[in-house]
């Protein structure tokens, strides 16, 4: 098998469904991330009408550098799903359904070196793999939007005035870990969630 390198125009130009287009859906994401940098592992299906069948699946290896307030894709390689290269499974523990989030969770958070703080957050499913979560801690109302990002991760940001964003890490049924990053502050704050 011979690799090589192509431009977008090469790659559109040499494709099959040049000439009459594709649907691409990302079914599942993992993303790795070390500071500015950023590995994405995006798990795609495709049909040639948006309500035709499935014709393939895939994998986007993306690499992110993240830059003058934006991220900036530096590499892209895919490969699509064969009989001798099928796609990984994702164990059961990770098959997390976001319906199984919705409701109301109790929290403890502790923002940066500050004082530990409690409050209230309400989940609801949106879509098959979109979550809504509204924080409510004292006065103050945060809400945001997430998305499974794969082994029981939901990534997402802020909505509203707050600029920032927020991981989600299932322990179980019962328990999440969350991350948000406030931009304004430039820190890091931990929860801890527990179902109501």
């Amino acid at each position: 098998m011979v690799r090589r390198s192509v431009t977008l125009d090469e790659r559109q130009e040499n494709a099959d469904w040049s000439s009459v287009g594709f649907f691409e859906t990302e079914i599942n994401r993992e993303v790795h991330r070390y500071g500015p940098l950023a590995h994405v592992w995006s798990t795609y299906e495709y049909r040639l009408r948006q309500d035709g069948p499935v014709i393939g699946r895939g994998i986007n290896s993306f690499q992110l550098f993240h830059d003058e307030g934006r991220w900036w894709i530096r590499s892209l390689a895919f490969f699509g799903e064969s009989a001798e290269e099928p796609l990984p499974v994702v164990p059961a523990e990770y098959q997390t359904s976001v319906a199984e989030l919705e409701g109301i969770w109790s929290i403890i958070g502790k923002p940066g070196q500050g004082e530990e703080y409690t409050g209230n957050v309400v989940t609801r499913a949106l879509e098959r793999d979109v979550l809504a979560v509204r924080w409510e801690v004292g006065p103050d109302v945060f809400e945001g939007k997430g998305q499974l990002a794969g082994e029981g991760r939901i990534l997402g940001r802020f909505t509203g005035a707050f600029d920032g964003f927020f991981e989600l890490q299932v322990q179980d049924k019962g328990e999440m870990a969350a991350w948000w990053w406030s931009e304004d502050s430039q820190q890091w704050a931990r929860e801890s969630w527990e179902r109501r």
